[in-house]
């Protein structure tokens, strides 16, 4: 089963989140629970201290322990906390039992064999009452003495009375309180960040589903589909490259429907030509004469030049054309080609103009592939140049490359055709007349042929005042 990319993306938002939440929430348990452990050890010296100054005032006020038994209770009451006082070992005194121990008056019932009696048997319920109840009540008393002028008079044992270790009730129900609310906290943070997950998660994902919808069109033959960008991040910036992927598809799936019709429009007119000219002979129309047999021996030719450019451009679209690169002197060589071609131009009155570096410039190339290169790119700019024309042809050292520019004042090229200069059977011309002449594929083979060799070729045109091209190609030092 396929996870969708929406619920992939939710489950790691909310794992996320739950993470952090758990993380927070116990560091701030822990916090709180240290926070709180020193304010409650601070509130029961504060209380313990309070007991002391008590027990000093009633000291100070009666200057000794009698009848403190109530105020004990008092304070027990106050305070929550039980209250034992050693009277330097010789009595202690109860806020629990609330009575004297051991300090019964002289001149009670009995004689002195009684009363001796009694003080042993209260000394030992003394030493008794003193012993804490379990071993928790002993961790938790606290044995404090009680000075009067600087003078030790008895020492109080207090301990917390409903305590569960250093914590009171109150502060377990305070800090279940509080443990309980960061629980439920972290419970609806969790739902909401759940929520929430899934709405973002979808919103991200949105763009996704529509390229996708976009791109399974596109493979099923609709190029008309186009994403709908609304946001300028990578999303947004994918959609736009979607779109123009399906912008150039749809272009060049127009341009091989005219690559069929053009295949067929540069075989048929050779072919209707040769049958004619076979039936017509075949009827005794016409006879077989010179003459005829070299119109036929002319789009013959024409069909193999056809055939011919059209294995090249694959052998140079394939990467692997058939170059025998040697060192050639591009300044010599550019002015060769074009002192074998100026006689045409003077012939169609065209002002032919070459200007050309004062240094050498030296290059590995293979001369036939150099050769078409640059007859092709003068060629068009003579066929594309009416009579009174300029056309010029520059060639500099530009850095680590060589420079060619060839520009002409023709018809030249309008914004909407310069894209597809360099497509197969691309022509400006659409009449395809012989003044023109060409295949449509020149250009084509041009720019395979410099790229193989890591060149660069561009092209800037303006509709009604001619074209220019420039080519770099990599020099010789």
């Amino acid at each position: 089963m396929r996870v969708k990319l929406y619920v992939k993306l939710a489950a790691v938002f909310l794992i996320v989140t739950l993470s952090t939440i758990v993380l927070v929430g116990g560091i701030i348990n822990i916090a709180l629970n240290n926070r709180f452990k020193d304010y409650v050890m601070n509130n029961e010296e504060i209380k313990n201290q309070r007991i002391i100054d008590s027990l000093e005032s009633i000291y100070r006020r009666q200057g000794n322990w009698n009848n403190v038994e109530s105020q004990l209770r008092h304070l027990e009451m106050m305070t929550g906390r039980r209250v034992e006082v050693t009277n330097n070992g010789r009595g202690v005194f109860d806020s629990k039992e609330c009575r004297p121990m051991g300090m019964m008056g002289e001149g009670m019932m009995g004689g002195g064999m009684m009363r001796n009696d009694r003080r042993r048997r209260g000394n030992n319920q003394r030493q008794s009452r003193f012993e804490p109840n379990s071993e928790s009540e002993s961790s938790r008393t606290v044995k404090l003495p009680v000075k009067v002028d600087s003078n030790v008079v008895g020492y109080a044992h207090i301990t917390p009375l409903e305590h569960e270790g250093l914590w009171s009730k109150q502060d377990m129900l305070f800090r279940k309180t509080i443990n309980r609310s960061i629980i439920i906290a972290g419970v609806i943070a969790g739902l909401v960040a759940l929520v929430i997950s899934f709405f973002i998660s979808k919103r991200i994902t949105k763009p996704v589903r529509e390229m996708t919808e976009v791109a399974q069109a596109m493979g099923e033959g609709d190029l008309s589909q186009r994403v709908e960008v609304t946001s300028k991040d990578e999303i947004g910036v994918l959609g736009e490259q979607v779109n123009q992927l399906a912008t150039k598809l749809q272009k060049l799936e127009i341009l091989r429907k005219k690559l069929t019709a053009d295949v067929a429009h540069e075989l048929r007119t050779p072919l209707t030509t040769i049958q004619s000219y076979i039936e017509a002979f075949q009827d005794g129309v016409m006879s077989i004469d010179e003459g005829n047999l070299n119109s036929i021996h002319e789009e013959v030719l024409r069909l193999v030049g056809l055939v011919s450019d059209l294995q090249e451009l694959a052998i140079a679209e394939g990467g692997k054309p058939n170059f025998k690169a040697e060192l050639i002197n591009l300044k010599k060589f550019v002015q060769s080609r074009i002192n074998g071609l100026s006689k045409l131009f003077t012939d169609k009155d065209i002002d032919l103009n070459l200007t050309l570096p004062n240094e050498d410039i030296k290059l590995e190339f293979d001369k036939k592939a150099l050769n078409k290169i640059i007859r092709n790119l003068i060629s068009n700019a003579y066929k594309y140049t009416n009579s009174g024309g300029k056309v010029s042809v520059n060639l500099k050292k530009q850095e680590d490359k060589a420079l060619i520019t060839v520009r002409d004042t023709g018809i030249g090229i309008s914004k909407e055709e310069l894209p597809y200069i360099f497509e197969r059977f691309y022509r400006v011309d659409e009449s395809r007349t012989r003044e023109t002449g060409g295949t449509g594929i020149g250009l084509a083979i041009v720019k395979e042929l410099i790229e193989s060799q890591n060149g660069i070729i561009t092209v800037d045109s303006e509709l009604g005042e001619g074209t220019e091209f420039k080519v770099w190609l990599p020099i010789k030092e």
